[in-house]
Parts: structure tokens; C-alpha cells; sequence
């Protein structure tokens, strides 16, 4: 019988919900790299650094409002960075920010504060949301 190993548990499908169309969308939490490469060339995403989680669906399927029902969030916390990522070669890279809480100094802050290098492991570059994007933000505010 072979073993188990934690990273097997830990990178996982999550669950289904009902998209934009009503079609049944599949949810990943810290996806395989052959989980990401099924899900098409654009992923959305919901990063969570407090719990070292990414979720992860079919971007052209469900919105962010969609999936962040089923996953219980009401808000976004400085901990949180919803975005989208297109394929670029051989991993995805975040390439838009998901509009409304980038107006927040106290969520940038927060979100620059978190280590964010624990996404790569799971095919996902965050750097232009997190070093390039949001602090331009803070720039522009003469922070």
C-alpha cells in the first residue's frame, strides 16, 4: 500500500460551484502543477497568507463573487489577494488585480507586509501585485 505523503493532502480539489452560466465550477486549493496546467491558459485566484492556501478555479467560468461565497468570504483581509493569472511558458503569472480594495491604505499595507514566496510552489508569480503593483499604489499616495 503506498503512503500519503502531506504535500498530496495539502494540494487538493476543493469543491464545485455554480458559476456565471450556472455551470458547475471546479475549486482547487494549492492545486497540482497538472491541476493548474487543466484549468486553461487564465486562472482566478484567491491567495491566502494567513493560511498558506490559494484557491484557485477556470477564469472564462466564475467570477471572484462566485467563489469567494462559497468559500465563506464577505470581505477581503490584508492577508488576501484575489487576482487573475495568464500563462506565460511554463507557469502563470498574476496579471490583474481584482478591482475595489487596492483604494485601502491599511489592506496594501497589510498585504506587503505577508511573505507571499510560498504561491510560486504552486505555479502562481504574485510579484506584479505584490512588488510592483500595490506599492505603486503607495507611491502614488506619497508614502
Amino acid at each position: 500500500m503506498r503512503k500519503i505523503t502531506a504535500r498530496e493532502i495539502l494540494e487538493a480539489y476543493e469543491t464545485t460551484f455554480r458559476g456565471t452560466m450556472g455551470h458547475s465550477v471546479p475549486l482547487f486549493v494549492n492545486p497540482t502543477r497538472e491541476e493548474l496546467e487543466d484549468l486553461g491558459d487564465a486562472v482566478r485566484f484567491i491567495a491566502d497568507a494567513k493560511e498558506k492556501q490559494i484557491h484557485i478555479w477556470n477564469a472564462d467560468v466564475a467570477l471572484h463573487g462566485e467563489a469567494s461565497r462559497t468559500l465563506g468570504i464577505t470581505d477581503y483581509k490584508p492577508w488576501q489577494i484575489p487576482g487573475i493569472a495568464v500563462k506565460r511558458g511554463s507557469r502563470f503569472v498574476a496579471a490583474n488585480y481584482v478591482d475595489g480594495m487596492e483604494h485601502d491604505q491599511d489592506y496594501i499595507m497589510g498585504c506587503l507586509e505577508c511573505d507571499w514566496s510560498w504561491v510560486k510552489h504552486f505555479g502562481i508569480d504574485l510579484d506584479p501585485i505584490v512588488v510592483e503593483y500595490l506599492p505603486g499604489r503607495l507611491k502614488r499616495w506619497g508614502e
